[in-house]
């Protein structure tokens, strides 16, 4: 973290304590804890994401809670950074859809923004994403010219969604398909135009995709143990054509493993700066130098059993890892291949 914003309420004092606290709690792992209890009846409540880790900022829990029929959004206090705790209470969502049939959802606060998507169904087996206004009743984002967007593919009846949203762009995924023949369908939309700028489908991968830049991102592929780069245009006029593989910017290769590893998950995450509405106060500026991509690598293996007589198929043990690479690693391949995009090599601000 660094200081500011400017007009911050604290004074420079105040603020070099937090931040001496703040570090000395990242050393010791010792950061405050806030407990919040959410309903745990599945008739009563559904509950989706967490905006922020709490290591850097607050987190934000949003969940719908079906006896009320509200959405309901509880921010714990980040004592470092000087934001109080607060809770938001949005009603009327029950007017707006049947909160059982919803596969998930998202809220951006400083957006004014709500979208959520609907359970398919014989009757609707392509999933649609909805931009609504919080402020609006759960109406249609005024500032969405095409509030809906459906995808072309169904991937099955329960697909896993993973939502990121940084300013107009938002990466909706949808992991699905048979056990054992997985695919995944990623859209990158603009919900402000309601273009699709970027679309990827794969069969019997395992994907993570990413947003590095507000035009660029990355594919964690299991299968290759690769991270694969790509740049769209955010401003885009008309839905993209579906992307492959080969249609990368660049790739990466990580480790690679050794003959005994059997089976591999990978995926990965990226906390994007914090947003927060208009005149919400607080101490710091996200650190745009210390971004990271977290990779987790998990590996199973053959393990043989000591002390057996029979013959053992052998076992399976397990172990994961964690890599940490620096966005600006990543943007650096950008900036290799075009010195004159300045943009590249730009994290994304808050």
């Amino acid at each position: 973290m660094v200081d500011g914003p400017l007009g911050s309420e604290s004074s420079l004092c105040e603020r070099l304590d937090a931040l001496r606290a703040w570090k000395t709690a990242w050393a010791s792992g010792e950061h405050p804890v806030h407990e919040v209890a959410l309903l745990a009846d599945s008739q009563r409540s559904t509950h989706s994401m967490s905006h922020y880790s709490p290591a850097r900022m607050a987190v934000d829990i949003a969940y719908a809670e079906q006896q009320e029929g509200s959405l309901k959004i509880h921010r714990p206090p980040g004592p470092f950074c000087g934001l109080r705790a607060r809770d938001y209470n949005y009603p009327g969502l029950n007017a707006l859809l049947d909160i059982e049939s919803v596969m998930g959802f998202h809220v951006d606060l400083a957006q004014d923004l709500f979208f959520w998507c609907n359970s398919v169904d014989s009757n609707n087996p392509f999933p649609t994403l909805r931009f609504c206004s919080l402020a609006n009743g759960f109406g249609p984002h005024p500032d969405s010219a095409r509030p809906t967007v459906t995808s072309s593919r169904f991937i099955g009846w329960f697909p896993v969604l993973r939502f990121q949203v940084l300013d107009d762009i938002v990466v909706w995924s949808m992991r699905g398909g048979d056990i054992g023949s997985p695919e995944t369908d990623v859209l990158v939309i603009n919900w402000k135009t309601g273009v699709i700028v970027w679309h990827t489908h794969l069969l019997n991968d395992r994907i993570t995709a990413m947003l590095l830049t507000r035009k660029q991102l990355c594919l964690i592929h299991s299968d290759s143990m690769s991270i694969y780069l790509y740049t769209f245009d955010p401003c885009a006029s008309a839905d993209s054509a579906t992307s492959v593989l080969k249609d990368s910017f660049a790739v990466l290769r990580l480790p690679p493993c050794h003959d005994g590893v059997i089976g591999k998950v990978i995926h990965g995450d990226r906390g994007l700066p914090p947003s927060y509405p208009d005149g919400t106060p607080h101490r710091f500026r996200y650190d745009h130098s210390h971004s990271l991509v977290t990779v987790i690598i998990s590996l199973g293996y053959a393990m043989n059993i000591p002390g057996y007589d029979f013959d053992v198929a052998s076992t399976v043990g397990m172990e994961s890892f964690v890599l940490f690479i620096p966005v600006d690693t990543l943007l650096r391949q950008y900036r290799l291949a075009d010195p004159h995009n300045q943009h590249a090599t730009t994290p994304p601000s808050a």
